[in-house]
């Protein structure tokens, strides 16, 4: 190796500030092509479509949703600043993965200072642990998700609390009692637990991994590790309590807590964690072998067979295996502590209506690359040849720019709705959410024969558990809107009005009613469309579409003064269009 690549090594392992360069320069250059990224799924009904965050209100979002009052808070002053242009809310979580990766350099930093570790690293390792650390999370291809699709800012936020309040909270430990900073960083520490738990739930975990940081890296008798273990049980029982309270609910109600335990499914605990079995392994290839990435996963619930009872028994191997090497490298061990513990909420029994998603592997994928790189760096520290260190290096260097170039790549999928939905339908082709957005976004590109094709591939996967067909509003609304753009509004008009005979949700109702006043207003059947614009206001009120549609509808009708009253009705939505 030359003399300036030795210097640059040398100066890399001893400076902060060009470590932090390094990682914010790699985080720019993969994810700077994101800012005109659009907006998807969840992004809608929690960013676009929500009147609760369009207005300023800490209180109203408070009732909206307690447990991610911080998350919303942050959607809510993007809107104030910018109303609905993506790029603020890219840079925002561009930039929280950012402090993500600093936070993972922070932990590093000062996990390798209690006394346990240090003893049992080299100082070669610990010169390159936290920036290596930090680097492969940061430019690995399986976390965009949660920091490209916007809504996903719920995952990145959680994780930067998450580890900010362990790292302070390690880094005030090994303060000397007299020391005042150490009570300042506990209380900085608890700040971050507090505002954590209060982004997304799944950082209730913290209240695992804590204590049990402190079981294996300070506590050394019984007695006090008796303590510990009884203060977990009594700090999870205080956040339930404290959940029950907020989500007014009796805590000791058996189907109070199964209802409140689950989100969006009735699908049995059992099944759900067996299948978490197995979507943890998957989550664990994805991260070594980030090939397959696509945003809406289709997996079969899991029963009770071999395949699963194999997965169960890998994981207990790793857990047992880490367990056994704690005091030879406490690194893996806590690696793997931190990786299964922060899965606890979402993995576990606590049943979501989606099986998987590659944000929820944001979080745990910190003890994943704390993981590979102590491995990597140990390594190429302790080979003895000297061609086989370069070789090493090299080698790991290469597989951080294959990372960041996939990283780079997948975020220009994302910049391509079409092209991110074909991506889709390659990897879940029976999955009738993917083939929807499919087709909407092949409808707003003008491939009308395309869209046709991928909106009744939705209408055929749209099956219930039971195999029957179940009605699909928002393909059905999209096919209605299609069908009037292909020439044949009578057919639209038709579609619309056997849709709006059955039960649906009020928001999807809305979209109909307001396409099919469209329909009417671009046919100068201003009356109908009137009435249609009234009823969708009546469906979901104070949203800007059907007002505007409304308004001009009695414009064209001469009725000048209920025209001018609307507006007084709804002054913030004609004064933003005047803007």
């Amino acid at each position: 190796m030359n003399k300036p690549a030795r210097t640059f090594i040398l100066l890399l392992s001893k400076s902060s500030v060009m470590q932090l360069l390094i990682l914010a320069i790699s985080i720019l250059c993969v994810y700077g092509h994101t800012l005109n990224v659009p907006f998807y799924l969840d992004d809608y009904p929690s960013i676009v479509d929500n009147l609760i965050i369009h207005q300023l209100n800490i209180n109203n979002i408070w009732n909206y949703a307690p447990f991610r009052l911080v998350t919303y808070v942050s959607f809510a002053l993007n809107y104030y600043f910018h109303q609905l242009d993506v790029t603020g809310y890219h840079l925002v979580n561009i930039f929280i993965h950012f402090c993500v990766g600093y936070g993972i350099y922070y932990f590093v930093s000062v996990l390798i200072r209690i006394p346990t570790v240090n003893s049992r690293i080299s100082i070669a390792v610990q010169d390159y642990l936290p920036f290596l650390s930090a680097l492969i999370f940061v430019l690995h291809p399986l976390h965009t998700q949660a920091v490209t699709y916007i809504v996903q800012r719920l995952a990145s936020l959680a994780a930067l609390f998450y580890i900010f309040s362990i790292a302070f909270y390690i880094h005030a430990r090994l303060l000397e009692k007299s020391d005042f900073k150490k009570y300042i960083l506990f209380s900085i520490a608890m700040v971050s637990v507090v505002l954590a738990l209060f982004t997304k739930e799944n950082s209730a975990t913290l209240m695992i991994i804590i204590p049990f940081i402190e079981l294996a890296f300070f506590q050394k008798s019984t007695s006090s590790r008796l303590m510990i273990i009884v203060s977990i049980l009594i700090t999870i029982f205080a956040f339930w309590m404290l959940y029950a309270s907020i989500r007014n609910i009796n805590p000791f109600s058996l189907s109070h807590i199964d209802t409140f335990t689950r989100l969006g499914t009735d699908t049995p605990r059992t099944t759900y964690f067996f299948t978490q079995l197995k979507i943890i392994w998957i989550y664990i290839r994805l991260f070594f072998f980030p090939v397959g990435l696509h945003l809406d996963y289709d997996i079969p619930p899991a029963t009770a067979d071999w395949n699963v009872l194999l997965a169960l028994i890998c994981h207990i191997l790793v857990i047992v295996c880490a367990f056994f090497i704690r005091k030879q490298k406490p690194i893996i061990f806590l690696s793997v502590l931190f990786y299964y513990i922060s899965h606890l909420i979402e993995s576990s029994i606590l049943p979501i209506k989606d099986f998987c998603f590659e944000h929820r592997a944001y979080l745990p994928n910190i003890g994943l690359s704390i993981l590979c790189a102590y491995i990597s760096i140990d390594i190429i520290v302790n080979s003895h040849k000297t061609i086989f260190r370069y070789v090493l290096i090299g080698i790991l260097t290469t597989v951080l720019l294959v990372s960041g170039l996939m990283t780079w790549h997948r975020n220009r999928v994302w910049n391509d709705p079409i092209a991110l939905w074909r991506n889709c339908s390659v990897y879940s082709p029976n999955k009738a959410r993917v083939w929807a957005e499919l087709g909407k976004h092949l409808m707003v590109a003008e491939k009308n024969t395309e869209a046709v094709d991928a909106l009744n591939n939705a209408l055929k996967f749209s099956v219930d558990s039971s195999g029957q067909l179940v009605l699909n509003a928002q393909v059905i609304c999209n096919l209605i809107i299609l069908h009037h753009k292909t020439g044949n509004s009578a057919k639209a008009i038709q579609l619309a009005d056997q849709v709006l005979q059955y039960p649906m949700n009020r928001l999807y109702r809305f979209y109909i009613l307001n396409n099919k006043g469209n329909i009417y207003l671009e046919n100068r059947a201003f009356s109908q469309a009137e009435s249609c614009y009234r009823q969708a206001i009546s469906s979901y009120s104070n949203h800007e579409m059907a007002v505007s549609g409304l308004y001009h509808s009695l414009l064209f009708q001469g009725k000048n003064a209920a025209a001018k009253q609307l507006m007084l009705n709804y002054p913030h939505l004609f004064n933003k269009q005047k803007k």
